[in-house]
């Protein structure tokens, strides 16, 4: 699985993409506000909790799961940075910076040892400036961050391993595989994927290493950096495998090729997280197929279809191995309903289809001089459309905005209910409330208003009944998009005629505006209804 190492340091190529990337991240970095999600993944310790996986300990309880099938690994890495720093844009959003950074050194590095030179450097650079991997990586909703370097850390061990090193590397790549599917069940996809195409690819190698102790203790280290997971599932029957719900059918595989097409050229998030210009409305995502507006996405179906399928060459096998990897990892990602929706589960799959992409160029660039002119042209022209994308991404963000759920007044609506200190907040629509828990530290007394309002069909009353009490108590202030921006309309009328019924209507005490000044939450409390004056009756 190895070519011969060249210990001739790391070449300025890294360096530069690791710079670009940082560059890239910081300048999005402020452009949007914390996003609901964004928060989850990293506020599993901030009152009132919400994981779903907890076990006691002696020093007390101990989150294992956020949700059936994504883990607190990241909230754990966070807990140390919160005790620093207070949550922030920038103290959530650098430290997945830093990560993203150092992804990319190990990615270059083991592409390297298990490829050529030319081969990694072309996958660091376009996945350095690759607008789907900085955009995910720099504000990390989905979680894939953690997904990333895992998976890639993972490899670079088994790599230090095959290459001579001791059995520490064979465990440490099985632990980084183990964290990984503790991370995200979703990592199964890339699991599969990568030992699927080093079976095939590298069995001979493979084979060669093959015992019984190896596979006992790459299966120990696996199994223990896994066990949050693994005892969360054992405990609840098998949640996450209960949380799947398989779908298949021509639209919806129609919707995921489209999907990875916006994706590979960064159009899904520009259209989903910022506003588009006056006048025109956000295009649905993923569009119906069109030009690519980089070229990499037809650079990469040219190089899929171009893989060597013979040769014994490093990076020949390499190509072959990604090309594998893919199309094992690639189908898992249509079958399910509510996976494989969105881009941040797409970037998973990073960052094989650049490996793909930067193995073809590197092919051509070895067959001789009339082939390098177009093989640098390609790669420069997918470099610029990648730094075009992102710069008319934070140009629309400046100019135009946020989308409603990243707006930047998510900062302003946790100031102004600081200084409303009130007994009682209720959140009455989605993207404010872990948000809000996270950028309050745990401090505001924030608790979620919308359930008994939201279901499709009539409210239950039973719901209703429960609700009461907490709708009628004094010194309670709700919270809520204002009109025209919510999430989910239907629930504010709902709660308006409920509280109706009460002889109760809504008096608003702050609107919150975003950078932009357009009136993004409204906050409010409740008093009693006024009498109306009746006159002398007229007959």
């Amino acid at each position: 699985m190895i070519s011969p190492i060249r210990r001739t340091g790391r070449p300025s190529c890294i360096l530069a993409a690791i710079a670009a990337f940082l560059c890239l991240g910081m300048a999005l970095l402020p452009v949007l506000g914390i996003q609901n999600d964004e928060a989850v993944s990293v506020g599993a310790f901030h009152p009132p909790e919400s994981a779903v996986g907890v076990v006691a300990t002696p020093l007390g309880e101990a989150p294992l799961m956020q949700v059936s099938y994504a883990g607190t690994l990241k909230s754990w890495l966070y807990r140390h940075v919160f005790q620093a720093f207070a949550p922030s844009k920038l103290s959530i959003r650098l430290p997945v910076l830093l990560l993203g950074a150092w992804t990319l050194w190990l990615f270059h590095g083991w592409a390297r040892r298990v490829g050529s030179e030319r081969m990694a450097a072309f996958a660091a650079l376009l996945l350095a400036c690759d607008p789907s991997f900085v955009i995910t990586t720099c504000f990390d909703w989905g979680p894939t961050v953690l997904q990333h370097l895992l998976l890639i850390a993972g490899l670079w061990a088994w790599a230090r391993y095959a290459g001579g090193g001791g059995k520490l590397w064979l465990a440490g790549g099985c632990a980084a595989f183990g964290l990984g599917l503790w991370d995200k069940a979703l990592f199964v996809w890339m699991l599969t994927g990568v030992v699927g195409a080093t079976v095939l690819v590298y069995r001979t190698e493979a084979l060669r290493m093959l015992s019984v102790r190896r596979v006992g203790l790459g299966m120990a280290s696996f199994c223990l950096a896994a066990s949050p997971f693994l005892v969360y599932n054992l405990s609840t029957q098998g949640a996450t495998a209960g949380a799947f719900e398989p779908q298949l059918g021509p639209e919806h595989l129609r919707y995921r090729l489209a999907l990875l097409h916006d994706t590979l050229d960064g159009s899904a998030l520009l259209d989903s997280m910022v506003e588009p210009p006056p006048g025109e409305s956000a295009q649905p995502s993923p569009k119906p197929f069109d030009w690519p507006t980089t070229p990499l996405p037809l650079l990469f179906v040219i190089a899929l279809a171009a893989t060597p399928w013979r040769g014994d060459e490093p990076e020949q096998r390499l190509r072959r191995w990604a090309a594998v990897a893919f199309l094992i990892a690639y189908p898992q990602t249509l079958i399910g309903k509510d996976v494989g929706v969105g881009s941040h589960h797409v970037v998973l799959l990073w960052p094989l289809p650049h490996l793909i992409v930067a193995g073809f160029l590197a092919s051509l660039w070895t067959r001789g001089r009339a082939w390098r002119r177009p093989a640098g042209v390609a790669l420069a022209v997918c470099l610029a459309a990648n730094a075009a994308m992102l710069a008319l991404f934070v140009g629309r963000g400046y100019t135009h905005g946020a989308a409603v759920i990243w707006t930047n007044a998510i900062t302003g609506l946790r100031d102004e209910l600081r200084a409303l200190e009130p007994e009682q907040i209720w959140v009455l629509d989605w993207g404010a409330y872990d948000a809000l828990r996270v950028l309050g530290e745990g401090r505001l007394p924030i608790h979620g208003g919308m359930e008994p309002f939201s279901s499709p069909e009539s409210p239950d009353p039973a719901a209703l009944d429960q609700a009461a009490p907490w709708v009628a108590a004094p010194g309670s202030v709700f919270v809520d998009h204002a009109a025209g921006r919510r999430i989910f309309p239907r629930v504010r009328p709902r709660f308006d005629g409920y509280i109706h019924s009460l002889g109760l209507r809504p008096v608003t005490l702050a609107l919150v505006r975003d950078r932009l000044g357009r009136p993004t939450f409204e906050v409010f409390r409740l008093e009693a209804q006024k009498a109306r004056a009746v006159g002398p009756v007229r007959r």
